[in-house]
């Protein structure tokens, strides 16, 4: 604080707008000039910048009365939305549109709703609570823009960053004054439709637009109908991913004349836009709503009624799987609904299911991982054939493990080598789990042979077995509260000797830990070896496409012969907190992993890798590629 001598002798040296503010507002300002080592010649300006960005701050609502309707403004920093007693708009705060960085008095409201409501706005935007990741990037983003030019400096950080000493109040307070105005802003919003998008847990002013842009009632009773795929497509369904019903013919005609209308091409665009769309109109006209949505999805009508019996508590929400699994979503959930007596019933047995679609290997899932156009679905009656009927059954982690273990065909092969891999997809899509094990159990049988084979014929050198990637843990081990040591695996010969005492293959992960992609440790109960992870970096990206930073990833935790650790075993705990203190950066890490495969001998003998590849396409071909 400065003493108020010292600022009487320092207040004739402060230029006009400084004097303005406060001993503590000073103060503050000076703190973090300092902490952001600004030099001493650039402090006065850094100061004047960082009080006139944050006093006052740009978050404010009001709610009035314009023209006979009950509208509402709230402004969060460069984003002012905008309710003019229908639906939620936004727009960015230009200059033309004059918008005051304090709220606004009732007249100067008004004036600014007279230029605000002749201009176009977004109607996909915006934000109606707090409690969503969007306001979290809001008010992260107004606390870095509050430093000007120095905003860089807090961007991407990681969890040891010094500089989180400011980002995170700053960003809690930022979250609190936009939870504020948002309580006020959606005072002047229809509560009946506040209540039932929250009812459904999905916050959206999308879908709030939506119920609110046609004839209302029947809205909401489509929205009571079918609270998890309605929300789903309306927040989920742009004009490029909207499920157009196709067979091999071509597209499908609709059963309803009142929706030809919607289905020619320059229509399409329309469909994410509120009141236009197709969903709208088929709610709007009282078109049974089950049917549509299976002629809509291709779905049976059994499978999108039981969906319609599914609270978003049980399957989760719109926002919870449009967040995890993308705008097609929706698929996902009509996998659930067309098990029969496997069909999820409770929380417990959905997150179960998603668990295992979760470990389908990406290269059968994605697209762009496969040689050809065609379409992949699988046939999930048939992949299960013979696995439990009961999803709280203790085999289905043993289970998931060996579908993932499928990408290991991927792994080996090159990059032209895509129509083998094509081979392998079309294997997985049309057998059952039992034949899916059985291959992976023979595959990693010849692998670990044909390994061995180049290794005697061409020859390993022993400094390339002890030379090392960079490390994840500094320290090289961390001691868990359980009594499980973690140990770092950094180079060949680690590998080699977790193969030989846990008997699975993480010896041909050497070339994935040089190049980056993982890292790998072992869990360990004085010398007995528990367990191995594979840990993995994913970059996040925020609601404004920003990046954030990377997050620790445990992709694999494997016992001996490649067995499912139990969660609440001694080892399952320990990788839990383990992970949990990776990314609280309670435990000391490291993220930078680069490619050091350039400078071993071994990567750069590509006679070797060449066979591995062939060898790999070649067992492919010769076991995947004939009939069932």
């Amino acid at each position: 604080m400065i003493a108020a001598n010292e600022r009487d002798s320092f207040l004739p040296h402060l230029d006009p707008i400084l004097r303005r503010y406060s001993d503590k507002q000073l103060a503050v300002a000076t703190t973090w000039a300092n902490h952001f080592c600004v030099p001493p010649e650039d402090q006065r300006r850094f100061i004047r910048q960082y009080l006139q960005a944050t006093t006052p701050p740009a978050v404010w609502a009001i709610q009035f009365e314009y023209e006979g309707r009950s509208v509402a403004f709230a402004r969060v920093g460069r984003i002012l939305q905008w309710f003019d007693g229908t639906i939620v708009r936004t727009t960015a705060c230009e200059g033309k549109y004059r918008v005051p960085r304090r709220k606004p008095e009732l007249r100067a409201a008004q004036a600014l709703a007279g230029r605000i409501e002749t201009l176009p706005l977004y109607a996909d935007g915006g934000l109606l609570t707090s409690f969503a990741q969007k306001a979290r990037d809001w008010a992260t983003e107004l606390a870095r823009s509050d430093l000007g030019e120095r905003s860089a400096l807090v961007a991407g950080l990681d969890t040891q960053s010094p500089h989180l000493r400011y980002l995170r109040p700053r960003s809690q307070y930022y979250l609190r004054l936009i939870g504020a105005a948002l309580r006020e802003f959606n005072s002047a919003l229809d509560h009946e439709i506040l209540f039932a998008i929250r009812s459904v847990q999905c916050v959206s002013p999308q879908l709030y637009n939506w119920l609110a842009s046609g004839e209302k009632q029947r809205r909401l009773q489509a929205l009571r109908a079918q609270p998890v795929l309605i929300p789903m497509l309306i927040l989920g369904a742009h004009h490029d991913t909207f499920p157009w019903p196709h067979n091999d013919q071509g597209f499908i005609e609709p059963s309803w004349p009142e929706l030809n209308g919607l289905l020619t091409e320059p229509r399409r665009e329309e469909l994410g836009r509120p009141g236009v769309g197709l969903l709208a109109e088929a709610t709007d006209r009282g078109l049974p709503l089950n049917e549509v949505l299976a002629w809509l999805l291709q779905a049976p009508k059994a499978s999108v009624r039981y969906l319609g019996s599914c609270r978003p508590g049980r399957p989760g929400g719109a926002l919870f799987h449009i967040q995890r699994a993308g705008h097609e979503a929706w698929g996902r959930m009509l996998v659930g609904a067309s098990l029969g007596n496997r069909r999820p019933r409770s929380k417990a047995d959905w997150l179960a299911l998603y668990s295992l679609m979760n470990s389908i290997p990406y290269s059968i899932t994605m697209p762009h991982y496969r040689a050809s156009d065609e379409s992949v679905s699988i046939d999930w009656n048939v992949l299960l054939k013979g696995c439990p009927g009961s999803w709280s059954d203790p085999g289905w982690p043993e289970i998931e493990g060996t579908l993932a273990d499928f990408q290991e065909f991927y792994r080996h092969l090159d990059h032209a080598a895509q129509y083998t891999g094509d081979v392998a997809t079309r294997f997985f899509i049309t057998r059952s789990y039992a034949q899916i094990a059985r291959k992976v159990h023979q595959f990693h049988e010849y692998v670990d042979e044909v390994q061995k084979a180049l290794d005697q014929e061409f020859g390993v050198e022993w400094d390339e077995l002890q030379q090392t990637w960079s490390a994840l843990l500094p320290m090289g081990t961390v001691q868990c509260p359980n009594g499980i040591t973690v140990v770092e695996l950094r180079c060949p010969a680690d590998l080699m000797a977790e193969h030989t005492s846990m008997k699975h293959c993480i010896d041909t992960y050497d070339y994935s830990a040089f190049v980056g992609d993982c890292r790998l440790v072992s869990f360990r109960q004085g010398n007995a070896v528990l367990a191995s992870a594979e840990i993995q970096l994913a970059r996040h990206v925020d609601s404004s496409g920003r990046g954030r930073r990377q997050q620790f990833q445990c992709v694999q935790l494997r016992g001996p012969r490649n067995q499912p650790i139990a969660p609440t075993s001694a080892a399952g705990q320990a990788s839990r907190w383990f992970m949990r203190g990776l990314e609280s950066g309670r435990i000391q890490s490291s993220q930078e992993w680069p490619d050091q495969t350039s400078r071993l001998k071994r990567y750069a003998q590509s006679e070797r890798a060449q066979r591995l590849s062939g060898a790999v396409q070649a067992w492919i071909l010769e076991n995947m590629g004939g009939q069932p």
